[in-house]
């Protein structure tokens, strides 16, 4: 029978980890008040997000049993390489079914162990595309509609099996649209501003009529935190964080990926490479007469970099709230990353190192307020540059992005629903 009350509609909201659960919050929220049934599916380190905010989540490690014999043999292989390699891991259990489950699938696609284990080794994650997963999630949650992110694994697969049974699907993207990887045939995508929707339309001859320029619903907090902003309001942060009320502040913000070499952009995840890099920039930071604060990836060794930071007289900026730091910083540095897009968002000026510029973030460099450096051996003439553009006005997104995104899942989830025996 189709369902003609919202309380009757069932809404599965689908990430990965890093930042993906955050442009989701908000909706889930909106939507949840509205009377729909809310079900939220995430993996290895989004799972901490959600249940922070007081959320049941479903995951890989609850979609598998003991029988599942060789997703769980080959989870148990890969999470040793992890192991091995000394990667951060949240949840052992967890990483071992979602790793099982996605090269499960990778093994039969290829259709044969060691030339997947080979390809694996060499590529890492990136050819993943866990069905199987996903699939089992459907079953379990029977989603009128799917609404998820950009990631180019879990949420690629979802959108993709969303569409094979005929459930309408909603996704949220991040940055500026400018990316290969990702699956944009959800029925709705919904972009931060119109350089994102020409990407798509140009680039990559998305549909013009299946994109909607909402604004993102991670930069929303951050635009209306401006509009708070005073003298008065920072120094009361800064108090209430601790921090000298006359310092200048310059953020640094690490990536759990650092690009390494200028031809091949070899892609290394070494924690290493990334404090060497601090160890050079607390110097010129030091000599500008700036404190240094510092904010590692959620996927990366914390302690490490608290320790580091305890060392060199730094702060680090993992224990508190984001917004609170970036408030009362002067100048925002780092890699490809939706932290600057936020930072922008509170009118603080950005320096990008090109080393680590992904192609999906470059339309930034265009903004007034925005400057790009090859190495931190520029740090100090793109410092003192910024200090004379004045302030900025501009930002990404106008902050209204869940009221419209909450509208457009109204409208579209008026479809059919399909006969449950698909999934």
């Amino acid at each position: 029978m189709q369902n003609t009350t919202t309380s009757q509609k069932t809404l599965l909201f689908l990430s990965y980890g890093g930042a993906h659960p955050y442009l989701l919050l908000p909706i889930i929220k909106a939507m949840k008040n509205k009377g729909y049934k809310v079900k939220i599916a995430s993996f290895t380190s989004g799972i901490q997000i959600y249940k922070k905010f007081g959320y049941q989540v479903i995951s890989a490690k609850d979609i598998t049993t003991k029988d599942d014999f060789r997703i769980l043999k080959y989870g148990k292989i890969l999470y040793q390489d992890l192991v091995k390699s000394q990667q951060n891991i949240f949840d052992i259990e967890e990483t071992i079914a979602y790793l099982g489950l996605s090269f499960n699938d990778y093994v039969d696609n290829i259709g044969d162990f060691q030339i997947a284990y080979d390809q694996y080794k060499k590529l890492g994650r990136s050819e993943f595309l866990p069905l199987t997963l996903i699939k089992r999630i459907f079953k379990l949650t029977c989603p009128d509609m799917l609404i998820t992110t950009n990631s180019p694994r879990a949420e690629k697969a979802a959108i993709q099996y969303a569409s094979s049974v005929n459930i309408p699907s909603l996704q949220i993207t991040d940055l500026f649209c400018n990316y290969e990887r990702y699956q944009l045939n959800a029925t709705a995508i919904c972009v931060a501003n119109k350089v994102a929707r020409n990407n798509l339309i140009n680039n990559y001859s998305v549909d013009s009529e299946r994109i909607y320029i909402t604004g993102s619903p991670d930069f929303d907090k951050f635009i209306h935190l401006r509009t708070q902003l005073s003298k008065n309001k920072i120094s009361i942060v800064r108090k209430k964080i601790g921090l000298e009320g006359g310092q200048k502040y310059l953020f640094w913000n690490d990536q759990k990926t650092i690009i390494t070499g200028t031809s091949k952009k070899t892609f290394e995840r070494n924690t290493m490479i990334s404090l060497k890099n601090l160890s050079s920039l607390v110097k010129i930071v030091n000599q500008m007469n700036y404190k240094l604060i510092v904010k590692c990836h959620s996927s990366q060794n914390a302690e490490e970099f608290l320790n580091w930071c305890n060392k060199n007289n730094a702060i680090f900026a993992n224990n508190a709230q984001l917004s609170d730091y970036l408030l009362i910083s002067d100048i925002v540095v780092g890699m490809s990353s939706t932290v600057l897009i936020n930072a922008y968002n509170l009118g603080k000026p950005i320096i990008l190192l090109n080393q680590t510029l992904e192609e999906s973030f470059l339309p930034i460099l265009n903004y007034k307020g925005v400057k790009e450096i090859e190495s931190l051996s520029q740090l100090n003439k793109a410092i003192n540059y910024l200090k004379n553009i004045g302030e900025i006005s501009d930002s990404i997104g106008d902050g209204n992005s869940v009221v419209k995104i909450s509208k457009l899942i109204d409208k579209i989830i008026k479809l059919p629903k399909p006969n449950l025996e698909r999934y």
